[in-house]
């Protein structure tokens, strides 16, 4: 009995953290369907992975911060395009990537563009030393203006 309590206890827990962590693709037509399907704006996240540190304080000081998780996770489609130099990523990822770039004319990392179902930009953004809570705050501030 207290072997299934435990387990229970454990599946519940597991299941309140899953729904406060942000959910990650790199497929963007995916993404862009369930944007216009849930009615919500897509975060696109521009980043150079292995290489960048800025991207890489970007990642462990706010995408990382259970704060922003929180705040932002059930309010945006998150997509992740990562454009490292050592990692290996699938052709049509790599092809994809650097197609979006090209559109949304990003020539600097990290770089967030909040997009609407619709493809239209509604904030561009960079890294902020201003934590997890603040860069929620600036992001929801962001989507408040489309």
């Amino acid at each position: 009995m207290r072997f299934l309590f435990s387990f229970l206890s454990l599946f519940f827990f597991s299941q309140i953290q899953a729904s406060d962590s942000l959910h990650w693709t790199q497929d963007y037509p995916s993404a862009l369907m369930q944007a216009k399907k849930e009615g919500k704006p897509l975060f696109l996240y521009f980043t150079g992975s292995d290489w960048c540190p800025w991207c890489k304080k970007m990642d462990n000081e706010i995408l990382k911060d259970p704060v922003f998780g929180k705040a932002l996770h059930d309010k945006l489609v998150f997509v992740l395009i990562d454009s490292p130099f050592k990692t290996q990523q699938p052709r049509e990822v790599m092809e994809q990537n650097k197609q979006l770039k090209a559109t949304f004319h990003v020539d600097s990392f990290p770089t967030v563009i909040l997009l609407s179902p619709k493809e239209k930009v509604i904030a561009r953004m960079g890294y902020q030393a201003i934590g997890g809570e603040r860069y929620a705050k600036m992001v929801e501030n962001g989507l408040s203006k489309k």
